[in-house]
């Protein structure tokens, strides 16, 4: 098969001939490596605050910011699950498959049209946090740049070829976001 093959139904990856070169978890894992480098080279860079409180209530508020991420990550399962049943209903799937059916309607994606973007970005977020790096803020950042100007615009035009009317109409009435 030649290199520069690609299904009519899904979108590429790839440095050379793909749609996108990396997929969107492979870069939250990297920018959060390069995150967490810059934090043991240079420092944490603090952003929240709370820095100066008393030590007694520093462990409240470290408590706190755990039981902030482990719900962020119940929740974000929980939506995963609900996105991959609300693609499947319409034999479509996830991680860059064939796509053979448009979800608009259901619990996440009549709210989202890019619910799995929503929570990588959120679940980052809720690391900068639990961390309390603004390195991880920044990676955060560099993540939602990516998904908004590289990732979804590709995905988008893919949609609106393969489906046409049905696709404009679902991004009149639904959020790009939330």
């Amino acid at each position: 098969m030649p290199t520069n093959y690609r299904p009519r139904n899904s979108i590429s990856i790839g440095f050379q001939n793909g749609d996108i070169p990396i997929v969107p978890p492979a870069v939250a894992f990297l920018s959060c490596a390069v995150a967490s480098l810059f934090a043991v080279t240079m420092g944490r860079c603090p952003f929240l605050p709370g820095r100066t409180a008393p030590e007694n209530k520093k462990n409240l508020i470290l408590m706190a910011r755990i039981v902030h991420f482990v719900l962020i990550l119940f929740i974000a399962k929980r939506i995963k699950a609900q996105c991959q049943q609300e693609l499947e209903e319409v034999q479509s799937g996830m991680r860059f498959t064939p796509v053979h059916g448009l979800a608009t309607t259901g619990v996440v994606y009549s709210r989202s049209r890019n619910p799995l973007y929503v929570l990588v970005v959120w679940i980052m977020l809720a690391l900068a946090i639990l961390v309390d790096s603004g390195w991880f803020l920044a990676a955060t950042l560099v993540m939602w740049a990516y998904l908004q100007f590289w990732v979804i615009p590709v995905e988008e035009q893919f949609l609106k070829r393969k489906f046409g009317k049905q696709f404009g109409e679902y991004c009149a009435k639904t959020p790009r976001w939330v």
